[in-house]
């Protein structure tokens, strides 16, 4: 398992500075390609106000064609990057380290079992589960060293950008009341999603770009750090702020490579203090009403667990997936996709989690990489506490990020001097 995810050492080719090979600049506009498609593809969403009639009555349902377009635009980039790699290996192959095999492997489980589901089954709902894995196997199956600057350029755009955007949909609901996607008029559930008009979706992101406001800003660190923050609070979505926070600690801990237990009990003295004061405050009407507007998701979640001793052998094998998505991420694995394939996701992301902690140890302090490698340690982590109660594995764009951030990781810039 050590050495699965140990990160790569240099390779050696004739004196060549790997960040400067032009066939790794490639690799990695190919996958900043993927990465502005995932990001931005939903912003359509509230300025068009299409997403679900159910949750908005000022909204109406996305138009399948709308649906389809993001496999279809994505299959493409796929397309695109066999060839790429195909004609790079012609001309020269790529003399490194290859991605563990046990990682590729488990890639290409996630992407290829949900696909074949939807074909034998005809639940083409089952695609999105998966399907974005493809240019994981893809990318590393060639291996290519991804440079990390560029993503994280893009992903520093994005966060301004989301700001800005979350920014103009609270001053529009002041100024006119016009209500985001979810949002009930004369309710205090008003959720904010920002570019992607879902708050629960923009609140495990916002654990993606954290690590990005924070170290990867060289100017205007606290104040983006605060915004997004109090984006969180706008999205109005326990387990998004409860997973990115949670995020936020586990990580932070684990780089200080704790070799004593006083910190996580400091941690767990503080985290209960504020369950105490937050327990103090529901006298409050506001927050009562906003704990009863609570009362039919927290039911729902409830459910979902119970659902788990109905299950049968062609639920738990994924021969016969259930007709219904459940609020727990995992339990609508475990009954849609099978036990094996739920294993096989929830290794897969602590992999990523051990992978990027490893990587960020070894990057410069203050680089581009160091950044980028937290931000993809808090994204699985906030997907494994996620997980628990939302079946984030199809909700897009987060699926699609951590297939990306997948091969960020395995295919990270290595560097001469390894940090152990």
């Amino acid at each position: 398992m050590a050495d699965v995810l140990r990160p790569r050492l240099p390779s050696v080719r004739s004196g060549t500075d790997p960040a400067l090979d032009p066939h790794d600049r490639g690799a990695t506009r190919l996958v900043v390609f993927a990465l502005l498609l995932v990001l931005y593809y939903l912003s359509y969403r509230y300025p068009l106000q299409i997403n679900s009639s159910t949750t908005s009555p000022s909204y109406s349902d996305t138009p399948s064609s709308l649906q389809a377009a993001k496999y279809l635009l994505y299959a493409v980039l796929v397309g695109l990057t066999v060839l790429y790699f195909g004609t790079s290996r012609s001309l020269r192959p790529f003399a490194r380290t290859t991605v563990p095999p046990a990682i590729v492997l488990g890639a290409a489980s996630v992407a290829v079992w949900p696909v074949a589901q939807a074909i034998l089954f005809k639940r083409a709902d089952l695609v999105e589960n998966g399907i974005f894995f493809s240019l994981s196997v893809v990318v590393l199956l060639a291996a290519p060293i991804i440079q990390p600057a560029p993503v994280v350029r893009v992903l520093q755009w994005f966060t301004v950008i989301a700001i800005v955007v979350n920014g103009i949909q609270v001053l529009l609901y002041l100024a006119i009341g016009r209500l985001p996607a979810l949002a009930y008029e004369g309710t205090i559930s008003i959720r904010f999603g920002s570019l992607w008009d879902d708050p629960n979706g923009f609140a495990i992101a916002i654990a993606f770009v954290l690590p990005i406001a924070a170290l990867g800003f060289r100017r205007f660190r606290i104040p983006i750090v605060l915004l997004l923050l109090g984006s969180l609070l706008l999205t109005q979505s326990v387990t998004g702020v409860v997973s990115t926070l949670a995020a936020v600690v586990i990580v932070w801990v684990l780089q200080l490579k704790v070799s004593s237990t006083w910190i996580p009990a400091l941690l767990v003295v503080i985290a209960a203090g504020a369950a105490v004061q937050v327990a103090s405050l529901v006298s409050n009407p506001v927050v009562e009403s906003f704990v009863q507007g609570k009362a039919g998701s927290v039911q729902g979640h409830l459910n979902a667990f119970s659902i788990l001793s109905d299950l049968g052998a062609g639920q738990l094998s994924g021969f016969d997936p259930m007709a219904v998505t459940v609020e727990s991420g995992y339990v609508d694995m475990i009954g849609t996709e099978g036990v094996v394939y739920a294993l096989i996701y929830v290794v897969i992301l602590l992999a990523l989690l051990v992978r990027s902690m490893r990587n960020a140890r070894a990057s410069v302090i203050g680089g581009p990489g160091r950044a980028l490698h937290f931000a993809s340690a808090t994204l699985s982590v906030a997907m494994l506490v996620g997980l628990t109660n939302l079946p984030l594995q199809s909700v897009f764009p987060l699926n699609a990020l951590v297939a990306i951030s997948l091969i960020i990781e395995f295919c990270a810039e290595p560097r001469s001097e390894v940090l152990r």
